[in-house]
């Protein structure tokens, strides 16, 4: 491991709290050995708050040799940093300590907490190349969270699908509470076959609204035509 992923995890393990001055929870695995033989997949409560100080060593602890790192974050805790802007988006998927990160409307999390509320599960057991991915609701509307998130969620699943790219499952929202107790239930979703690169999906996503919008043009310029030529006559 880096000298700066061992810093990062000593600020973790040692100290216990994340930057936000909240007790950290600990995952409850370690890194895995690459051998196949030896590694044992974690068990689905295996969930911790992501912050900026466990994002250098989240590839490592996620297993490289083992699914995928993807996240899921809101545009707005991107841009309370400058650090979590485009180019740190960029420069992450580059150093390999993600496969991608794909940023929602902020509208989608007005009711889901700022700063540390996201948090990322390792690939559940039964399938290797599924991330479940959560957001954390308030206590007071959780239901209402919950609802966006998995919508908003659910239609980039299945955008990715028809543009053949790999997400491959999603899970609901942890609840405040059940995130304290490290507990969630797991719901798959569509899934994608593997081997595609994830780093597609933002790709996909940004073609398929370009030819949306090509379709708009072309029927606003139809329509323009017509009324032209009803003018005439």
């Amino acid at each position: 491991m880096d000298s700066h992923l061992k810093h990062y995890s000593r600020v973790r393990t040692d100290q216990g709290h994340n930057m936000n001055g909240r007790r950290a929870l600990q995952p409850a695995f370690r890194r895995q050995p690459a051998s196949v033989s030896s590694y044992q997949p974690p068990r689905p409560t295996d969930a911790w708050p992501l912050c900026t100080s466990v994002l250098p060593d989240l590839y490592i602890r996620l297993n490289p040799n083992r699914g995928r790192a993807v996240l899921i974050i809101e545009r707005k805790i991107l841009g309370m940093n400058n650090r979590l802007g485009r180019p740190w988006r960029e420069e992450v998927v580059r150093s390999g300590q993600l496969d991608a990160v794909i940023t929602l409307p902020p509208k989608i999390f007005q009711n889901v907490a700022m700063g540390f509320a996201i948090a990322i599960l390792r690939p559940a057991p039964i399938h290797d190349d599924v991330l479940c991915i959560y957001a954390e609701g308030p206590p007071s509307s959780p239901a209402e969270a919950d609802d966006a998130f998995n919508a908003d969620l659910a239609a980039s699943i299945v955008d990715a699908y028809k543009n053949r790219t790999a997400i491959d499952g999603f899970a609901q929202p942890v609840p405040r509470e059940n995130l304290k107790n490290m507990g969630y239930e797991l719901r798959p979703s569509v899934l994608v076959p593997s081997g595609k690169n994830p780093n597609r999906i933002i790709a996909g996503l940004l073609e398929q609204r370009r030819d949306i919008e090509r379709e708009l043009r072309l029927e606003s310029d139809a329509i323009r035509k017509t009324i032209e030529r009803l003018g005439e006559e």
